[in-house]
């Protein structure tokens, strides 16, 4: 139960490279599959029991042939292009109750992607190479509509990365072929490659800074003209910021305080305090700056993922 995930590295670009594998990214909920005697439990990347929210990823996982084992995959669901997208799953994460959980797997069913064996009856595979875990991997899982093998290409990371943005995944992970399993470990033996959006956006606000931002700011309340000419407020983004950059930008923000929200959509007062993505304090600005935002998808509000 103490058993944490492996975790990849962020990396800005794909890359070719011999001895090691590529596999499309998926964008959904990371867990470890334990099976014993048919007994199965799911757990989260953070080590939380997640077993009740997926029945048909347990009695998928239960239907294997092997006495004992634990996967390592990603639970997703499948937006409307038939690849995975976080939001569709979003509706099953924090589900407890057993008939609202079985309503609502037969409107948004998920599919456990395993790519690694990192136990087999008996035997701790974790410093066996990742290429041979695979290998075993492949022959002992059966697959079913709800469990799938995720299969890798060697070497020619570029074009796997080609194929997979054409088809609309987020991105890909490169593995050293050769690498062991690290429990709880961000390694550089595993390496993802997301695919960002870039846009400008217009700068209409700014959340008061907490701890070390107290003097500058905690984010910058962003936004987009519609066909209609109003401004609509798209996310709060503080992230990627220096320290140089925080008091440079706070200054031109201080210069441009306004007492009415420029969005026509500005965010909810919550408790007598303005709220953008949790209760803190906004201040407006006049719409005159412009911000270059990268991020990993709209979501389907209007608003930003991961800006």
């Amino acid at each position: 139960k103490d058993l944490r995930p492996m975790l990849p590295t962020l990396v800005e670009r794909g890359f070719s490279r011999s001895g090691w594998i590529f596999e499309a990214k998926m964008d959904g909920v990371r867990a470890l599959a334990f099976l014993r005697d048919g007994a199965v439990e799911l757990r989260s990347r953070r080590g939380i029991a997640a077993t009740a929210q997926y029945p048909e990823v347990v009695e998928a996982v239960a239907s294997q042939s092997m006495r004992s084992a634990v996967f390592d995959g990603e639970i997703v669901a499948m937006g409307e292009h038939g690849v995975p997208d976080f939001q569709e799953i979003q509706a099953r994460i924090n589900l407890s109750d057993a008939r609202e959980i079985e309503r609502v797997a037969a409107e948004t069913p998920v599919y456990y992607y395993v790519f690694d064996l990192l136990y087999l009856d008996g035997y701790d595979l974790t410093k066996v190479p990742l290429i041979e875990r695979k290998a075993l991997l492949a022959r002992a899982l059966t697959p079913t509509p709800h469990l799938r093998y995720v299969d890798h290409v060697r070497d020619d990371g570029e074009t796997m990365h080609d194929a997979v943005r054409e088809l609309g995944f987020e991105g890909i992970v490169a593995k050293r072929a050769d690498s062991a399993y690290e429990p709880d470990a961000r390694s550089r033996s595993w390496l993802k490659v997301k695919d960002v959006n870039e846009q400008e956006f217009v700068v209409g606000g700014y959340t008061e800074g907490e701890g070390s931002r107290k003097k500058t700011f905690g984010g910058l309340l962003i936004g987009y003209y519609d066909i209609n000419g109003d401004l609509r407020f798209a996310s709060s983004v503080g992230s990627g910021l220096t320290d140089a950059a925080l008091d440079r930008i706070a200054a031109k923000l201080k210069g441009l305080e306004t007492d009415a929200a420029p969005f026509i959509n500005p965010p909810s007062a919550v408790g007598g305090r303005w709220n953008a993505g949790r209760a803190t304090r906004c201040l407006w600005v006049r719409p005159e700056l412009v911000a270059q935002v990268k991020f990993a998808a709209w979501t389907r509000d209007g608003g930003l993922r991961a800006p």
